[in-house]
Formats: C-alpha cells, structure tokens, sequence
C-alpha cells in the first residue's frame, strides 16, 4: 500500500525513506534479539549442566564473586540508561505535546484572523477601550484640576467660586 500526500520532492522521499528504516530496524533488532535471547538461554543451560560439578566447588567461590561485582556494575550502568530513558522519553513527550498545543493555537488564530466578523469585533472592542480610556482620562485629569485649583486659591487666600 503506497501513501502519497500530494506533490512529494526527492527531500520528502528521503526522510521517508529514513523514518520506514528506523522503524524496520527497531522491528527487526527486537526479533534478531529476541531469537538470541533465546538461543543464549539454551546455551546457558545446557553449559551450567555441563559445568555444574566445578561451579558449585569451593575453588569456584572466588571467580564467581568477581563475577558477581562484575554483573552488579552492569545492572547499575544498564539501570543509569533506563532512568535516562525515562527522563529523556518525559521529555520529549511533554515538548512534542508542547509543540502540537501551539501549533493548534497558531492555526485558530490564523483561521479567525482571516475572518471578517472577528477583525470587525476586534475593531470595535479596541474603539471602545480606547473611548473607555480616553473618558477616565478626561475625568481623572478634571478631578486633578478641581484638586489643584482648590490647594491654589487656599495657598492664596481665596474663597471657592461657586
């Protein structure tokens, strides 16, 4: 099945053609090591049986706590990778979720910025803050002016015209 989104130039078919690679890679290396998982299980029992009369010597006793302390330092590394896995795949998450919300804000405002009725309403709410505005204005500097002339005639001496 072939998916096509419209004209497609050889740089789109290049990154498709990279992104199907990685995605096959992580099928196909979970099955390669899934296979291996296996085959080393069996090998691992079939060696243990083999070798168990020597393993379970005391002569053994040394070799095996290395190789525990060797295994120990191991699981710590592998245990570092899954917690910045962890960390780095939250992340990646919460910006890619990031990206889409304001990539999704971006089309709204583009489509009702295309709009004639919102432009509209937009010019009328902006005339009328501004009147709103320009009203306080006028009403705080008649207020300053009445308080202003009143201190005046009162630093003066003068009676309040009526």
């Amino acid at each position: 099945m072939e998916i096509s989104l419209g004209a497609e130039t050889s740089a789109l078919h290049l990154r498709y053609s990279l992104i199907g690679f990685l995605f096959q890679a992580i099928d196909t290396g979970h099955n390669t090591f899934s296979s291996l998982g296996k085959a080393s299980s069996r090998a691992y029992s079939s060696l243990s049986r083999m070798f168990a009369p020597l393993t379970k010597s005391r002569f053994w006793r040394p070799v095996q706590n290395n190789f525990d302390n060797y295994a120990a330092v191991g699981e710590a590394i592998v245990n570092s990778w899954i917690n910045i896995g962890r960390r780095e795949e939250l992340a990646s998450r919460a910006l890619a979720r990031q990206q889409a919300y304001e990539g999704i804000i971006n089309d709204i405002i583009d489509y009702l910025a295309d709009k004639p009725e919102v432009r509209d309403l937009v010019q009328q709410q902006s005339v009328g803050l501004a009147e709103e505005f320009v009203e306080e204005i006028r009403d705080r500097s008649t207020e300053f002016d009445s308080l202003l002339e009143e201190r005046v005639n009162r630093l003066l001496g003068r009676q309040k015209n009526v």
